[in-house]
């Protein structure tokens, strides 16, 4: 997983807010709001009025001159600007805005969707009390805080084990095998406390906070797809897609991880 600066052309004239995550796909902007739990999307004239004031090479193919509209009018930029620092979209203030960042992140080969017959998975009672906690944990996060501080917690624990893996007390890798145990009695589990149908984001958080307490520290991806627009999440590491399948994420564009 990396997050990659957009190449420069120009001093910005504006910085993105921290909760905000761009994706340049198809000719326009989708933009992840964190702390609204929402998307928006930019037209492509839109992009380029976005790209300008960032100081950004522009990625679909256009330069970077005054955006124009379709119509053959011109976008007034000065109001596009208000318009987004009204919504909260960017800032002036590089102390609390930030450089616009596209993420990169390789599909691993394999996927967890299905089960290893061969082994029987042995759930506990600990492995149910840890699922439950993480599940009402998450659902209390989302319902009364936002997804910005819910993420926000995700990060800060995955930035101390990367320390404890710096320091030599926790290992790089883990257990391939644990892991797949690990998520197969997770889905086991989650049969009688909810589905996953249709809340991919609430699954993965799930699932990202059942394997905290056993070392296990995956990557939380949010990605988003064109015609028509779809917004997925999912946990991956280097090897394994832990709660999709391989030719769904494929159709994504990263947009956030974590």
């Amino acid at each position: 997983m990396n997050m990659m600066a957009t190449d420069t052309v120009a001093p910005p004239r504006y910085f993105l807010a921290e909760h905000m995550f761009p994706c340049f796909v198809d000719g326009g902007v989708i933009l992840l709001d964190l702390r609204h739990d929402q998307y928006v999307g930019l037209d492509d004239d839109e992009a380029r009025a976005l790209q300008t004031v960032l100081g950004l090479r522009h990625v679909s193919g256009h330069d970077t001159a005054t955006p124009g509209r379709k119509d053959g009018g011109t976008l007034d930029l000065d109001r596009f600007c208000r318009d987004m620092v009204a919504k909260g979209v960017l800032t002036q203030d590089a102390a609390h805005g930030k450089q616009a960042e596209t993420v990169t992140v390789s599909c691993p080969p394999l996927d967890l969707t299905g089960y290893d017959v061969t082994k029987k998975r042995r759930v506990r009672p600990g492995h149910v009390v840890t699922l439950v906690k993480a599940a009402i944990g998450v659902s209390l996060g989302m319902r009364f805080t936002s997804l910005e501080k819910v993420i926000a917690r995700v990060r800060r624990r995955k930035q101390t084990h990367a320390a404890k893996v710096r320091a030599g007390q926790a290992p790089a890798t883990p257990d391939r095998e644990r892991v797949r145990e690990l998520v197969e009695i997770f889905r086991l589990v989650r049969l009688f406390l909810f589905t996953s149908k249709d809340f991919c984001l609430y699954d993965s958080l799930v699932l990202v906070d059942f394997l905290a307490p056993y070392g296990i520290y995956p990557d939380l991806i949010l990605g988003v797809k064109m015609g028509p627009f779809q917004a997925h999440a999912w946990v991956q590491d280097d090897t394994y897609i832990y709660n999709g399948c391989i030719s769904d994420i494929d159709l994504m564009t990263p947009i956030m991880a974590v």
